[in-house]
């Protein structure tokens, strides 16, 4: 039992919830338990009073303390085809953020994601219901809000020169559509 009278957790006591008064008698109940390997008799302890009685409680094996890495953040980039949009309640781009950061993709073309938007893509979904003929309640199925395909891996400085060629791309288009004169090998982009 803790400080307010609360049992813990796996901890057996008497029927009454009270330590029992000796230890033979714990032992005794311990021995008539199917999973008794599992539990051991133990001193209950009273923050007041010190011993008053004896608990049957789980064995906690010593675990040697180990050294865990700090989580790793995945630097990786991929090429990912983002599903078109499948329905009118869904958003025309993907929008994405992950810690301050933004993400904004074009449906149903090749781009590139770094793997924490990919990540953050998982973990979008949508509990959808549906009737099954037979049964009273609905039956939920979830359904991915951007799903996409992953494709090679990419890295930073693809990415950048994808961005240089969407842009001149763009402005190339922009330029023939008004008619004005191409002025690519002059400005920078």
């Amino acid at each position: 039992m803790d400080s307010q009278g609360k049992a813990e957790v796996g901890v057996r006591l008497t029927a009454q919830g009270k330590p029992f008064a000796r230890e033979q008698d714990a032992q005794r109940v311990l021995d008539t338990m199917p999973d008794k390997e599992l539990y051991a008799v133990k001193e209950h302890r009273n923050e007041d009073h010190g011993v008053d009685g004896w608990m049957i409680a789980p064995k906690q094996e010593p675990v040697a303390p180990v050294a865990v890495a700090p989580p790793t953040q995945p630097n990786d980039y991929w090429w990912v085809l983002w599903t078109a949009q499948s329905r009118t309640d869904q958003q025309a781009d993907v929008v994405l953020g992950v810690a301050g950061e933004k993400y904004q993709a074009q449906r149903g073309v090749w781009t590139i994601a770094h793997d924490k938007f990919l990540e953050a893509a998982d973990h979008a979904i949508e509990t959808h219901y549906r009737q099954v003929p037979g049964q009273q309640n609905k039956v939920p199925y979830l359904v991915m809000t951007y799903p996409y395909t992953k494709g090679a891996k990419s890295s930073l400085a693809e990415k950048e020169a994808l961005k240089v060629a969407i842009r001149e791309m763009r402005y190339k288009a922009f330029v023939e559509a008004k008619g004005l004169p191409d002025l690519t090998g002059t400005i920078r982009m």
